[in-house]
């Protein structure tokens, strides 16, 4: 399968938290992305265990989604990001392997100073 790039604004999400029994107990909070209604992908974040690579899922009909795994550490940063700021845009580039060999999360290229989002 071919490498690839895209981008993906994300306008609505959801929050769970999960506990696996993956090798050993694991505890993932997930945050799924969502596009114009569209379930995109995710961004998952895992303690107390050892995590997968990050890798891009395809299905038949040509669609892809994306999954950015994290340690929990970065949740916090994360999710605040997601809280306060809009535009939000993922941008994901892959191997041959369907591997995700770059993945950000960001908000516009160009953002007023001081909008105090969140006040």
């Amino acid at each position: 399968m071919p490498a690839g790039t895209k981008s993906i604004t994300i306008d609505t999400y959801a929050v769970s938290h999960l506990f696996v029994n993956v090798k050993g107990d694991c505890t993932v909070t997930m945050i799924s992305c969502y596009s114009g209604g569209k379930y995109v992908g995710d961004m998952r974040f895992y303690q107390q265990c050892p995590f997968p690579v990050s890798k891009m899922s395809r299905f038949q009909d040509g669609s892809i989604t994306f999954h950015l795994n994290h340690e929990i550490s970065r949740y916090s940063d994360i999710i605040e990001t997601i809280r306060y700021e809009k535009p939000i845009y993922v941008w994901v580039e892959w191997d041959a392997n369907d591997v995700i060999t770059y993945g950000e999360l960001s908000t516009a290229m160009f953002e007023p100073v001081g909008e105090q989002e969140g006040a």
